[in-house]
């Protein structure tokens, strides 16, 4: 098997929050028929599949300084996109020549159109990760709507995490009135505009209450709920954590035929890439558990400096926490890609050892700044 089509198979075909394949989706809806919601306006860049990816040292840098980016592969053969395709990070300098030749979108075509499907990718873009809860606020709050297909997140699930942010938020919106006990409906409102992030005014109270510049606020719980959103994932993702160290666990353990050379060399690939799990897994937990205690104090006390100080590195945080979920999740898609319905043979085993290697590949993850100001 050719190990690069193999690693673009895996990676067009994983399950992973930090591949969006918006041709695969396009491709089923259209399938279906009758009048749909696609996700641009431009029908060409419906196939477009979207891949955040860690930014190398020749690779243009961000304007915000986030370490990630997000690279657009548009497929040669959109009904075959593992067959090979062109592709251009969204901000990269040559980004617009590259629109306007793959797919003639162009800031001098039709500018609604351009104005449209450019915020989406923009939007996309400021994400840490591609999760569908993510993406479907963070376009929602631009007043952009597609088909639910696009986000994968069912009513329920929705529902879920939303109550899981909104008993979170509610802590501290009671917090912030004092000794005061606010009615059920004012409780709810502050909720919504904390969920909405874009009213100034209304937050005042949230604001005095945690003693935020204002000037930072509108960022600051934007970042905030991403954080919730993560601590969220990083409970329900559990399970497949798990699997992916069991898998490691097991395949440490080598044939007796082989020769040395390669039997040490696959030995340690697999310590190796236990290692960085590890690694990942625990820059996790640390940043939610500060998080967590922080905010608990915060609540508990009404003493917001140690609580604010994690805040104002919210999007840092975020992101770093988003980095590691994000690149455990790639490996998990790896994995599941890899070994559906079969089992693997010994050279699908190097292959995918390969690609768990690069997936889980270690990076700087701050601990949460904040515990140092606390």
């Amino acid at each position: 098997m050719n190990y690069a089509n193999a690693n673009l198979r895996s990676t067009l075909g994983a399950k992973s929050s930090w591949v969006f394949n918006c041709n695969k989706v396009y491709r089923k809806l259209k399938g279906e028929g009758g009048e749909k919601s696609y996700l641009f306006r431009n029908m060409a860049l419906n196939d477009v599949v979207l891949i955040k990816e860690i930014l190398k040292s020749n690779d243009p840098r961000r304007a915000d300084g986030s370490p990630i980016g997000t690279k657009l592969y548009l497929p040669f053969e959109p009904e075959n996109p593992d067959r090979g395709g062109r592709s251009m990070l969204f901000d990269s300098p040559d980004l617009l020549p590259f629109l306007a030749q793959a797919v003639g979108l162009t800031p001098n075509g039709d500018k609604e159109v351009f104005d449209n499907d450019f915020k989406i990718l923009g939007a996309v873009n400021q994400l840490p990760s591609m999760d569908g809860f993510l993406m479907r606020d963070a376009l929602a709050l631009k007043g952009i709507t597609a088909n639910e297909a696009y986000f994968e997140v069912s009513p329920a699930e929705r529902e879920a995490i939303q109550a899981f942010i909104r008993n979170k938020m509610e802590m501290l919106v009671r917090a912030a009135f004092g000794g005061d006990k606010p009615t059920e409906s004012k409780v709810t409102q502050l909720i919504d505009v904390v969920w909405e992030a874009k009213d100034l005014d209304a937050l005042e109270p949230l604001i005095l209450a945690l003693r935020c510049p204002k000037s930072e606020s509108l960022t600051i719980f934007g970042a905030w709920k991403a954080i919730m959103f993560y601590s969220f994932d990083y409970a329900r993702s559990e399970e497949k954590r798990k699997s992916l160290a069991l898998f490691l666990n097991k395949n440490s353990k080598l044939r007796n035929d082989l020769p040395k050379a390669h039997a040490d060399f696959l030995r340690q690939r697999v310590h190796d890439i236990a290692t960085r799990l590890r690694t990942h897994w625990f820059s996790v937990d640390t940043v939610l558990q500060d998080y967590n205690d922080l905010y608990h104090k915060f609540v508990t006390s009404m003493e917001p400096a140690g609580f604010l100080g994690f805040l104002r590195n919210a999007k840092e945080v975020s992101c770093a926490v988003g980095i590691s979920l994000g690149k455990i999740s790639q490996a998990v898609g790896c994995l599941e890609m890899m070994t559906a319905g079969h089992g693997l043979t010994e050279q699908n085993l190097e292959i995918l050892l390969g690609q768990l290697y690069g997936a889980l590949a270690p990076m700087a993850t701050p601990r949460a700044q904040s515990a140092a100001a606390a």
